[in-house]
């Protein structure tokens, strides 16, 4: 809609109240004014602001516009009380239009610029400079988020390393600058660092669903009097905002959260209108009312993009122009997890490709150890002995996977144990499942492969010594 339609849709409410479902709702410059009221006053507060303004550069145009839109009077009585010709009246309307137009215009691209730096300002440190293979997953979660039809909330699933909290991140740093009709928030559950902080811990304990709802409310009220301190308080109070104010919110790391299965109710009592974009290493497939979006590994093709640009900007430049068998074989050994990538590329500073490569299939060095822990450790140590059976299991199966017939010839066990045991394995993302109409086929991860290979072993010696 015109900018023009919208003011002289104000006007027209200016002294008869506004529609909830007005598109003027949907102005960053209205949806300021609306944490202190309603529609219609936040409306009207615009107006006054607006005319204020008007006021200073143009009293003619601002009386006019008062005189024939809050009094309602006719042409004819506003000519008379401003000594001009009916003629005139509605020229000089036409000119008050338009003049308050661009007032309402520069309030909204300050509101919104405001806006975008506050929003900007609730998320993380961005730990990337350029994501590779992301534009689908971007055009896809940014549908779905902003659809009026879809879930309200989405889970992005998938193995650690993965990318799904820069996914995550890049989605909303779009979607702040695309769409003025969500505010925006961020919370986090992370328990540990990712390439970047060197996998340190950042948390001694786990966060509970009534530290998100706290830290909700200590985001999106920030240093204003009044705001709940008490979580039953802190969660009317976040209802009562979410509900009137559309927000988009993330919640990261879902998984680390201790009492997750009391957070999901919470979450789904505060979504519509506001959605949630929850992260999570576990896939939530027992909740059927997610927008379920696991997410794969890079291609090669994009693998091969993300080694060579990371190699040139870590000035490994003699490197990054092996020919691509060569460099492909990084691919091969940890398949397209954007963590492990880089990891490997990073080790290349101290020691030839080939020995980097030996020693991720080796469970050899500080580093590799490193992130086998970061991506596996929680996962393998809280595995009972069916899973971890199974999965040893998997290493047998072909890259392409297989179906659970192959699986269970493989294993040796009753078919509906390995499928019990294959089923928690998904869960967790360690096994992954291509549907083909009808038929499943199950693989694992080049990483999880890798990781099987010798540091899954040397981890269940030391456990049964």
């Amino acid at each position: 809609m015109q900018w023009k339609n919208l003011i002289k849709q104000a006007l027209a409410m200016w002294a008869e109240g506004a529609d909830d479902a007005n598109p003027l709702g949907s102005l960053s410059v209205v949806r300021e004014r609306m944490k202190s009221g309603n529609l219609h006053s936040a409306i009207n507060q615009l107006l006054e602001d607006a005319f204020l303004r008007l006021q200073e550069r143009s009293p003619l145009y601002a009386q006019l516009l008062r005189l024939r839109f809050y009094d309602k009077e006719a042409v004819h009585l506003v000519a008379n009380k401003l000594s001009l010709a009916e003629s005139s009246i509605y020229r000089i309307q036409r000119e008050a239009l338009h003049a308050l137009t661009e007032i309402v215009m520069e309030m909204e691209s300050s509101t919104r610029e405001e806006l975008i730096a506050d929003f900007e300002a609730r998320l993380e440190a961005p730990t990337y400079f350029d994501l590779v293979g992301v534009e689908t997953h971007l055009a896809t979660l940014a549908e779905v988020l902003t659809s009026d039809s879809s879930p309200q909330i989405l889970a992005i699933e998938g193995i650690g390393g993965a990318g799904k909290t820069a996914l995550a991140d890049a989605l909303m740093r779009r979607l702040i600058r695309q769409t003025s009709g969500y505010a925006f928030a961020w919370v986090t559950a992370r328990q540990s660092g990712g390439m970047g902080s060197g996998f340190q811990t950042a948390h001694a304990f786990a966060l509970s669903s009534n530290d998100i709802i706290l830290s909700l409310v200590a985001q999106l009220w920030g240093d204003a009097p009044g705001k709940p301190s008490a979580p039953s308080e802190a969660l009317h109070a976040l209802e009562y905002k979410l509900k009137t104010i559309p927000h988009i919110v993330v919640i990261d790391n879902l998984e680390t959260i201790a009492d997750v299965e009391k957070l999901l109710p919470v979450v789904r009592r505060l979504a519509k209108p506001s959605k949630f974009l929850l992260t999570s290493r576990q896939s939530l497939f027992a909740e059927t009312d997610l927008y379920h979006y696991p997410l794969p590994p890079l291609s090669l093709e994009d693998s091969l993009t993300l080694i060579r640009r990371e190699m040139r900007n870590e000035n490994l430049t003699d490197i990054s122009q092996l020919p691509d068998t060569e460099l492909a074989q990084i691919f091969e050994v940890v398949g397209g997890n954007p963590l492990a990538l880089l990891l490997v590329v990073g080790q290349c500073h101290f020691r030839p490709l080939a020995a980097v490569l030996a020693d991720l299939l080796e469970a050899r060095g500080y580093r590799t150890e490193q992130l086998y822990a970061y991506v596996y450790g929680k996962i393998w140590g809280n595995l009972d002995p069916l899973s971890r059976n199974v999965l040893m299991a998997m290493q047998l199966v072909p890259p392409k996977g297989e179906e659970d017939d192959f699986i269970v010839a493989v294993t040796g066990l009753d078919k509906e144990e390995v499928m019990n045991g294959i089923d928690k394995l998904m869960i967790l993302n360690l096994v992954n499942c291509q549907r083909d109409k009808q038929i499943y086929r199950y693989s694992i991860h080049s990483l999880t492969r890798s990781f099987l290979h010798q540091q899954a072993v040397q981890w269940l010696t030391e456990s049964l010594a």
